[in-house]
């Protein structure tokens, strides 16, 4: 990007605001990128760098940029193979930890590398895991790399189905990547459900994993909902039940809270079977004894419902995907979420209804799928479970055929303010818009306009770095840089 341009945004972010929650726009240098086979992830800050990955048909780098997104160093991670099926970066006090995975006569296996401050490799690259798989295999994520709040416990897991039981593996690391403990543990379906999401795992900073179980329904509601809790060390696990039998709920979020020795799990739950969302239900888990310590169901208010929808307002909540919850000091917490719907049609609508980036590609088919992502909605609860304040934040997204990509939205939790920073489309454009809400419930909103025509923000993309900083990556049809947003 050229300097002029980035005065041009810098200005324009600033005096585009009239709150008091914007600063700084910092606007990295553009790099060459292929949306459609190159990846790119956003490892954060080490000391004074700002560290991001983004690989090519050739290569895979790592940028360095200093706090204002001048760049400092690329490194060459020529260590990777040249087909990388799953990558993880995880930055550590003194360095980074790279995870990489790549396929193998039939086989994926997982890499791993330390890099230090500098993104420069120490040491061997080291084997972490190998699992079969098999030409008809579509799995993703063969690993879930997890790690603890205070960065001190490393985790690689790892999870095979059969027919009657779940084999799962748990195997420890040190910093430098040395193994601690391998543990394979067996889990009879019949036991926890038909379903073990790693991809809502969470670990301790004591090590100990905890895991949602559940099954589903015909009407895609989920049920029976548990949570496994695996102890540090040793093959033994626990079976947490959080919720009633006679339940069914359409999402569920885990959240520890370290300092108390609390899991916090939550979901909306519906009427019956296929009905409407109708509240949440919050419960929290004693780490120390394993055991459920609360439960509480809260019907959400009608008033805040028909604030949504006045004419269909049972219906509020149907398409709300829940996305954060938020652990106050105080023993209270806040839910976000989202309404999100993905439809087919057989038929293509007006091109001119939504914003089109070149990821648009309508193809030769006769059928269409359309994304949705509409209003976000915050509500914020004491410790008792009583509802302080909630809000709407009203947004329309509208897209065809490109996964979404450029809806939804980057959060922020800097303290004082939740900040939600998202696309608002029109016909040939778009402009960002910011939303900060504060902890008495009080909304300020700013609009940004883009003027850019051939490049576009991925906001849901964004990382948080710092307390008041995120950075957002930009795509330009063969081009990715990346906006620090201070506030």
């Amino acid at each position: 990007m050229s300097f002029t341009k980035y005065c041009f945004y810098l200005l324009l972010f600033i005096l585009s605001f009239h709150t008091n929650y914007a600063q700084e726009v910092f606007i990295g240098k553009e790099s060459p990128y292929s949306s459609f086979s190159g990846n790119f992830e956003i490892v954060g800050k080490i000391q004074d760098r700002i560290f991001v990955f983004h690989s090519t048909n050739s290569e895979h780098l790592l940028d360095a940029y200093d706090e204002k997104m001048d760049l400092k160093a690329t490194i060459i991670l020529d260590f990777f193979p040249k087909e990388v099926k799953q990558t993880k970066f995880l930055a550590i006090k003194d360095g980074i930890l790279v995870f990489f995975s790549t396929l193998e006569k039939g086989k994926v296996v997982l890499y791993g590398a330390v890099l230090n401050e500098k993104g420069l490799l120490k040491g061997n690259i080291k084997t972490l895991g190998e699992e079969k798989t098999s030409f008809w295999d579509n799995k993703k994520d063969y690993f879930q790399i997890l790690i603890s709040e205070d960065k001190s416990k490393i985790m690689v897991t790892s999870k095979n189905d059969s027919k009657k039981n779940f084999s799962v593996q748990l195997k420890s690391f040190t910093h430098d990547l040395t193994l601690i403990e391998d543990r394979k543990i067996n889990i009879e379906k019949g036991e926890v459900g038909e379903w073990v999401d790693f991809n809502f795992a969470q670990i301790t900073n004591e090590g100990k994993v905890l895991v949602p179980a559940f099954n589903t329904t015909d009407k895609g509601s989920i049920e029976d909902v548990t949570v496994l809790s695996f102890d540090a060390t040793g093959n033994h696990y626990t079976n947490i039940s959080v919720m009633e039998k006679s339940d069914y709920f359409s999402d569920l979020i885990l959240k520890l809270d370290n300092k108390n020795q609390l899991c916090y799990v939550s979901a909306y739950y519906k009427e019956k079977n296929g009905g409407n969302v109708k509240g949440h239900l919050m419960a929290t888990i004693d780490l120390e004894n394993g055991g459920l310590k609360k439960m509480q169901k809260n019907d959400f208010a009608e008033d805040f419902l028909k604030s949504h929808d006045k004419k269909n307002w049972k219906k509020s909540f149907n398409q709300q995907k829940l996305l954060q919850l938020i652990v106050k000091q105080d023993g209270g917490y806040i839910l976000v979420s989202e309404e999100q719907s993905f439809v087919m049609k057989n038929n293509y609508t007006n091109a001119n209804m939504g914003y089109y980036s070149y990821y648009y590609s309508p193809g030769l088919s006769n059928s269409v799928r359309e994304y949705n992502y509409g209003d976000i909605a915050i509500m914020s609860y004491n410790a008792a479970g009583q509802l302080l304040w909630s809000e709407w934040v009203r947004k329309k997204q509208f897209s065809q055929d490109d996964e979404g990509v450029f809806s939804s939205f980057g959060f922020m939790n800097t303290g004082a303010n939740l900040i939600m920073l998202y696309n608002t489309f029109g016909n040939e454009s778009n402009t960002i818009t910011a939303t900060a809400i504060d902890n008495k419930g009080i909304l300020q909103t700013t609009r940004i306009n883009q003027f850019v025509l051939d490049n576009d923000w991925y906001l849901r993309g964004a990382t948080q770095i710092e307390n008041r900083a995120i950075l957002i990556p930009i795509f330009s049809k063969h081009e990715i840089n990346f906006a620090k947003v201070q506030f």
